[in-house]
């Protein structure tokens, strides 16, 4: 009932902003120095549970709620990205609050982030349609996206077309070890996939095909273990692995 009155009465970038704050005033219960975010700079005595299918241990930031991919996201983009990429056009897919700030501190970069629901980014964009000329940006960010959106092949097409020559696109997603990804008709009802998946939001869940679907659009793509490069102990102090690493794309 209270969820329901929330929901029409308050817009949702409110009901984002009040999660935060509410997560925001309550990390100081964490505080310790056994963790440390590296997104918001804050310690921890512990990073929180997290996950939807599978509970993962010490994977969210109390304060920020950064996820391990964020973090290793981060520390990629700070050590490899943000040395070489000293201006240009950046375009980030449903952005996840913690990015985006990292983003804003690159004053040199132009910036952008779109979603399909405008209360929740800069600008309004459907990712298989993007309002954008060919060639538009240096670098594209989409953490997550690919699975939930009806048609990954157009949206994949999509990105590549508003890349420019030799720009660089960021992919984060869940792979599974099972060969051919699964997947439901763009046209499933949420009763669907809530069977299929047991998540109504899925329309499909990635197989070791993923790599050969990033390259059909026309990318050049490696699959990168960036945590592998980050010493045991940052590894243990930031927790900034969830297993399935970068997808580092080019044009």
């Amino acid at each position: 009932m209270l969820k329901q009155w929330l929901k029409n009465w308050i817009s949702e970038r409110h009901r984002v902003a009040l999660r935060l704050w509410f997560y925001r005033s309550t990390s100081w219960w964490y505080i310790g120095n056994k963790r440390t975010c590296n997104l918001c700079i804050r310690r921890f005595s512990k990073f929180l549970p997290y996950g939807i299918e599978e509970l993962r241990t010490e994977a969210c930031c109390p304060h920020c709620r950064s996820l391990e991919r964020s973090r290793l996201l981060a520390f990629y983009l700070r050590r490899e990205v943000f040395p070489v990429l000293k201006s240009g056009r950046v375009l980030h897919f449903a952005p996840e609050s913690s990015i985006s700030r990292l983003f804003r501190e690159e004053s040199s970069l132009n910036y952008l982030s779109v979603d399909i629901n405008p209360e929740l980014a800069m600008q309004f964009a459907d990712i298989h349609q993007l309002p954008f000329a060919d060639n538009q940006f240096e670098l594209i960010l989409n953490s997550h996206v690919l699975s939930v959106v009806p048609d990954d092949r157009k949206a994949l097409s999509e990105m590549y077309r508003v890349l420019k020559p030799g720009g660089l696109l960021l992919l984060q997603e869940f792979v599974h070890d099972h060969q051919a990804t699964r997947e439901l008709p763009s046209n499933a009802s949420l009763e669907q996939r809530q069977q299929f998946f047991s998540r109504d939001d899925l329309f499909r869940d990635y197989g070791q095909d993923f790599m050969s679907r990033v390259e059909e659009a026309g990318f050049r793509a490696i699959r990168l273990n960036y945590a592998a490069s980050l010493s045991p102990e940052t590894r243990e102090k930031y927790r900034p692995d969830d297993g399935h690493g970068i997808f580092i794309c080019r044009k």
